[in-house]
């Protein structure tokens, strides 16, 4: 798979087709001339090694170059041997025959226009000649129907595969136009998302914090935000949250414009009230803002008081705790009765809280699936336990370092695999 990854699948569609045309070609080329010696056509021998080694050097040249002129150069000669040698020959067979009303339709997906152009023209030209001139007494001897008929027909199929050219790069040139808007309002979106969700957060004098949030395609589906003290003078952390959208692309990422002011509304209003009856209000008020769009969210919104934290996970990936006098790691489990996410108004969801004693050193780690569920050439996903060797291993760094590590080990991890969500993580460490 690496092989076809490296010369085929990351280069453009004109390098893909000639790479795949000239090795089909050629191995259809060879097969072709072992059939023919079997049945003791020497002739045919030589023509299907010759166009078939041609086609196998091309082969070779363009992996080696990745230039595409000799591919063209080749299936011009190709063509136009194949051409000669069908007036002479008289088809072998009816093979010849096919071969030359096929040509057309063949090289539609082979050629830029006007290479198909000329060279379907160039056929057509050769094929009058040899039929319709007085020329013709020195070629095959066809009958009278055929060459009158044969040149016609090649003739409608060359006209045919023409329309079938242009409306197909009228399609490419439809998508391209397509794709250039999506493209646009993509990177607009995420602009817009950047500057909504942008965030001082170094400041907190009880909090070290590190995060990063790496968008699939530009506009992401993970969101974290943190809510600072209002307490003029203060600069401690309320709270954190880390959530994940349903979905990609555009509408995710609005949603999480809406998510996020949702949920810091609701999270300084209710500083009074239990965490879960937060959480509740937020599920409820969501529902409600996002009326018929079926995205829904799960997530970790967390109050912080000084070393105790009261956490509410709703659907969401389990939160990494590393205790720093025991030097160990563990994950915070849910409570049995939490089930489901925020914002299904088809299925009712019960949040309900976890508490967590913090004490200088500790960390937790909060994060989206998009880490642990990325995979490899190979298909293994990344996992929790590549997840905590990471932790263990980097327990002495700054919470920025470690943040590092993971996203290094996770590139590292993954290679050339495009990603297929937002990787999202958050670390809190209780200064």
């Amino acid at each position: 798979m690496s092989f076809f990854k490296k010369h085929l699948l990351s280069h453009n569609k004109d390098y893909q087709m000639a790479w795949f045309i000239s090795l089909l070609i050629g191995v259809e080329g060879l097969v072709m001339a072992l059939i023919c010696l079997k049945e003791a056509n020497l002739r045919m021998v030589l023509i299907s090694s010759s166009y078939a080694f041609a086609m196998l050097a091309t082969f070779v040249y363009i992996n080696l170059t990745k230039k595409l002129s000799p591919f063209y150069v080749v299936v011009y000669i190709i063509a136009f041997f194949l051409t000669i040698d069908f007036l002479m020959d008289g088809g072998s067979e009816g093979f010849g025959i096919i071969w030359m009303t096929i040509i057309p339709l063949f090289s539609v997906y082979v050629l830029p226009f006007k290479s198909f152009f000329i060279m379907n023209a160039g056929v057509l030209v050769i094929i009058i000649i040899g039929m319709w001139s007085p020329l013709n007494s020195f070629v095959y001897d066809f009958t009278a129907t055929f060459e009158t008929r044969f040149p016609i027909i090649y003739m409608v199929d060359f006209l045919f595969a023409s329309f079938l050219k242009h409306r197909i790069l009228s399609t490419e040139k439809e998508l391209r136009h397509q794709k250039d808007l999506l493209s646009t309002e993509i990177q607009q979106t995420a602009t817009i998302q950047k500057t909504f969700f942008h965030q001082n957060f170094t400041h907190f004098s009880d909090w070290e914090i590190a995060c990063r949030c790496v968008p699939m395609a530009g506009v992401s589906g993970d969101m974290y935000d943190f809510y600072p003290s209002k307490i003029e003078g203060e600069d401690s952390l309320c709270g954190a949250g880390v959530f994940d959208i349903s979905g990609h692309g555009i509408s995710s990422g609005i949603i999480t414009l809406l998510a996020k002011n949702i949920i810091m509304q609701e999270f300084y209003e209710g500083a009074t009230i239990p965490l879960k009856e937060t959480v509740q209000k937020i599920n409820d008020r969501f529902i409600y803002e996002k009326g018929p769009i079926d995205n829904y969210i799960t997530g970790i919104l967390l109050r912080c008081e000084g070393g105790k934290i009261e956490l509410v996970n709703s659907g969401h990936q389990r939160p990494l705790l590393y205790k720093s006098k025991t030097k160990s790691l563990s994950f915070v489990e849910n409570t049995p009765e939490s089930f489901g996410a925020i914002g299904i108004s088809s299925f009712p969801s019960v949040f309900d809280s976890i508490s967590l004693e913090m004490e200088s050193g500790d960390e937790l780690v909060l994060y989206t699936d998009g880490i642990v569920d990325c995979e490899n050439e190979r298909k293994e996903a990344f996992g929790y336990e590549r997840l905590t060797d990471v932790f263990r291993k980097s327990a002495g760094f700054t919470a920025e370092e470690q943040l590092e590590l993971l996203y290094h080990t996770l590139e590292a991890f993954t290679g050339e695999v495009e990603p297929e969500d937002d990787k999202t993580i958050v670390i809190l460490r209780k200064k």
